[in-house]
């Protein structure tokens, strides 16, 4: 089963502040901390961790839901996690985890996966695109009968990730990825 993914922005301060405090990533997610979420944290900790504000004032999100499957498939003809080489392998990467939800990436890596993306044939690979193949393998979203006109909304897609990389790396931001 996948897992619902998202991709989030996070200023480089915030992101050496998460490193060094992990549980602040929940304030950037979640915008607030839950002190039953911690029971390992002294109230007074707690309420220091609380208090703090991230730079980044509006964050980005591109939601990726449970098409991580279905893209790592499409790029590298593989399904199984982190078998097959795409600039989306970042997606099922173990990548300076935080609380096992989320992974955090600089803005250098960001820019790295952007012009990575930028190398993607969308074209080619839209053109390699097999519905059979995709039903055969039970690719996510489970029980979704996939179709020939489904081409477009998978070009439009590929074509909004390289979109939010593009405007991540125009903002010098870096990103994490989150799982629920």
């Amino acid at each position: 089963m996948s897992l619902y993914v998202s991709i989030n922005s996070i200023h480089e301060k915030d992101l050496k502040e998460v490193e060094k405090t992990p549980y602040k990533i929940d304030i950037i997610h979640n915008g607030e901390i839950y002190i039953d979420d911690y029971d390992d944290l002294e109230e007074e900790e707690f309420e220091r961790i609380k208090k703090w504000k991230p730079q980044e004032k509006e964050p980005i999100r591109y939601e990726i839901g449970n098409s991580n499957e279905w893209i790592t498939y499409l790029l590298t003809g593989k399904t199984e996690w982190n078998s097959g080489s795409s600039p989306l392998n970042f997606l099922n990467a173990n990548h300076r985890c935080v609380n096992d939800y989320y992974n955090l990436y600089d803005s250098q890596e960001t820019y790295t996966l952007y012009k990575k993306l930028l190398d993607l044939n969308i074209k080619e690979i839209i053109e390699n695109y097999n519905p059979d193949n995709f039903n055969k393998l039970d690719i996510s979203p489970r029980g979704y009968i996939w179709k020939e006109d489904d081409r477009d909304s998978i070009k439009i897609r590929l074509e909004e990730i390289i979109s939010f990389f593009k405007e991540l790396t125009k903002k010098k931001l870096g990103f994490y990825v989150s799982w629920e």
